[in-house]
Order: C-alpha cells, then sequence, then structure tokens
C-alpha cells in the first residue's frame, strides 16, 4: 500500500506528479479533446467479454472494484485521481465484502479504499476482519500495518510488519517498516538488526542508510556510524549537503 502521509522525517523523498492528469475539465473541452473517465463518468477499465455475462451475476463488478483499487496502490497517481478510483469502488466492495468474508481480496480493497476516503478507523475495522480470515494475507498484512500507524496503534503496526516479514522475508520494505518503528520508540538494537537485513536484501536504499547511521549513533557507537555514514555519502544521496551537516552536528 501507499503511505500517504509518511510520519518518519528520515526518509528521503522524491517528488512525482502525473502531469497527463488534466487539473480543469473545460481545459479538454476547449481543446475539442475529450474528458478523461474520471471526469466524464466513464468507466476506466473496461470489461471486452461483457456480453458473455449474466447481467444478473455482482460478481464483475466486484473484480471492477478490486482492480481500481489495486491500479491505486501500485500506480503513482495524484490524490485526486485515487479519490476518485475509491468513489468508484466503494458501491461495489460494500457487497461484496457483505456477501462473503472469506473474500480476501475484496476485503482487503475495501479497507485501502476506505482508508483513501480518509475513513481510517472503519479501514482498520475491514483490514482486521479480513486478517482474521487470512492471517498470512501479504497485502492486506501490510496494508493494515500502514492504516494502523496513521490512527496511533503503532504496537500493532509493529506487530503486523513483523507478521509481513514471516510472510515475505525477501521484502526489504518490510524490515524497514519494523526498523522505522522500533526506532520510534527507541528500540536501537532491534532497529538496527532490521535495518541491516534490509541493507542486505536491498543495499541502495537511502532512507534505510540514514536509519542505520542514527541507530548508531542512539547507541553511541560513533566509529561505525561514521564508516556507515560514509558508505551513505558514497551513494550520492539527493540531499548530501543536508546529510552532512546532520551527521556533524549529531556526531560531536
Amino acid at each position: 500500500m501507499k503511505n500517504r502521509s509518511r510520519p518518519s522525517t528520515d526518509v528521503v523523498h522524491v517528488a512525482a506528479t502525473d502531469h497527463r492528469i488534466l487539473r480543469r475539465p473545460e481545459a479538454a473541452e476547449e481543446a475539442g479533446k475529450p474528458l478523461p473517465p474520471w471526469q466524464s463518468g466513464q468507466r476506466f477499465i473496461v470489461n471486452f467479454f461483457a456480453d458473455l455475462l449474466d447481467p444478473g451475476d455482482p460478481e464483475p463488478e466486484r473484480d471492477y472494484a478490486v482492480a481500481l483499487m489495486s491500479m491505486a496502490a501500485s500506480e503513482p497517481l495524484s490524490e485526486r485521481f485515487t479519490d476518485w478510483l475509491a468513489q468508484e469502488a466503494l458501491p461495489r466492495l460494500n457487497p461484496a465484502a457483505a456477501r462473503a468474508t472469506s473474500d480476501i481480496e475484496a476485503q482487503a480493497a475495501l479497507g485501502y479504499a476506505l482508508f483513501l476516503q480518509g475513513r481510517r478507523t472503519d479501514s482498520m475495522t475491514v483490514f482486521e476482519t479480513a486478517l482474521g480470515e487470512a492471517p498470512r494475507h501479504e497485502l492486506a498484512l501490510s496494508q493494515a500495518a500502514t492504516v494502523a500507524e496513521q490512527i496511533g496503534q503503532r504496537g500493532r503496526a509493529l506487530e503486523l510488519w513483523k507478521r509481513a516479514v514471516e510472510v515475505d522475508p525477501v521484502e526489504w520494505r518490510y524490515h524497514y517498516q519494523c526498523a522505522r518503528l522500533s526506532s520510534l520508540t527507541g528500540e536501537w538494537r532491534n532497529a538496527l538488526e532490521a535495518c541491516r537485513e534490509a541493507l542486505r536484501l536491498s543495499p541502495f536504499r537511502i532512507e534505510v542508510r540514514v536509519l542505520e547511521v542514527r541507530c548508531l549513533l542512539a547507541q553511541g557507537s560513533k566509529e561505525e556510524a561514521r564508516a556507515a555514514f560514509n558508505t551513505l555519502v558514497s551513494l550520492k544521496p539527493p540531499n548530501e549537503d543536508g546529510l552532512r551537516r546532520w551527521f556533524a552536528e549529531q556526531a560531536r
């Protein structure tokens, strides 16, 4: 899941804007171009086999909504567009999730749609239901962990990230999230262990190397921290000057 309000100041951010998203509907009309589907009421994804399906079958609508949420979670889209995707998906996901609590894909999609709409407590309730049915569902675990942190349940979030690590131990992001949350509560040794596992899996991640340096400094290991910092700057991070000033102040 994408975390829309990443709270950590350790992470190096790269701004991304999708300039293909039209800001004014009238601009498209003036140019004689059709409106994009999220402004014109058209469907964004078309089922080419719709004529072959039973018109009374609700499952195609469920599939459409799940696909929209999959797109929202995996693509770098504007907040305006993801909000539209959630609005489009919710009326289809609510009945799908009600029909079958064992439909984990629909449950996870509903939880994410609620998250995008700012209904975080409702979102967490849905994810907990999904995890009750499928405790090792990787997508539900990672998305639930993000929501849990945003509603102030850091302990629960850390527990969920650890469970995600058990399910997929080669995903560096899960180790990093464990490290980040452990650092927020001063569990520096655990944070450092998780950092180093994340770096073993993906050694060029700037945000993880910054956190590694922080962990070492917090534990008083200044020489190790300096060596880790030298490795960090060798990667040419985009804010190198700021990082050098920060390290010089912290390593005094």
